[in-house]
């Protein structure tokens, strides 16, 4: 934890996950094609997105005239299932996401549609507007039991209410996808972390690596080093998301 440098209030969410068995996930790779096949440039593991775009390809393809080939986008039933699955009691699935972004609403609503569908509870929040009361996350005064975050983990740093999110997941009562512990996967150290340790890995997942390019941390690499292959290489930030820096 200490070699990822999170921020405190992210790694007291990642410990209550951690500490409650709270396990599942939902991650999705961006893979780039080069000549020497794919590479996964991207993997985001702690609140992905894409639903939308998956969801309406196969209908934009048909709108265009081909309907010979299969429909491989199964994410977003597969993803109402196992949040039908973490649910406990009558307790609501809480589709968590940033209000100011009409494409974070949109992936949310799109969820909200489906479970509604299937006759389940699924609320519309903001990560702020969740509160505990007599024991159980609410919000509005319905209890909630499942998290759906389309909400970065780090982004929710300083919030008034991150004791009553993790209390919750800590005692069991709220179950998350993708749960927070997830945010290390989502640190591009992670890939650096798996190539240093490679030779100590199982030989099926060291042969999982050829699929990630090949990385390092920024003070593994000399600025010579980075100033001579700069048509090389690509620096980016840790938890940089969407392109960020």
């Amino acid at each position: 934890a200490a070699r990822y440098r999170l921020p405190e209030d992210a790694l007291r969410l990642c410990r209550a996950s951690r500490a409650a068995g709270d396990d599942a996930t939902l991650s999705r790779v961006d893979l780039l094609l080069g000549e020497d096949g794919f590479r996964a440039c991207e993997i985001n593991a702690d609140c992905p997105g894409g639903h939308n775009e998956a969801l309406g390809l196969p209908a934009l393809a048909q709108a265009a005239g081909f309907y010979g080939g299969l429909d491989p986008t199964t994410v977003v039933p597969r993803l109402c299932d196992a949040l039908i699955s973490l649910r406990r009691g009558e307790g609501a699935v809480a589709l968590v996401f940033a209000t100011a972004y009409a494409e974070d609403l949109q992936v949310c609503a799109l969820l909200q549609r489906e479970l509604s569908r299937r006759g389940v509870p699924a609320l519309l929040t903001p990560p702020t507007a969740l509160t505990r009361r007599h024991g159980k996350l609410t919000h509005r005064g319905q209890r909630v039991s499942v998290l759906y975050r389309y909400f970065p983990t780090e982004y929710m740093e300083g919030q008034r209410n991150l004791g009553a999110i993790e209390s919750a997941v800590a005692d069991g009562s709220v179950r998350t996808l993708a749960n927070f512990g997830e945010l290390f996967a989502q640190s591009k150290l992670a890939f650096a972390r798996a190539h240093a340790l490679a030779d100590t890995l199982p030989d099926a997942v060291r042969a999982d690596l050829a699929v990630l390019p090949r990385t390092v941390a920024i003070d593994e690499v000399s600025e010579d080093d980075l100033r001579r292959d700069r048509a090389r290489l690509v620096v980016k930030r840790a938890l940089g998301r969407v392109g960020e820096e």
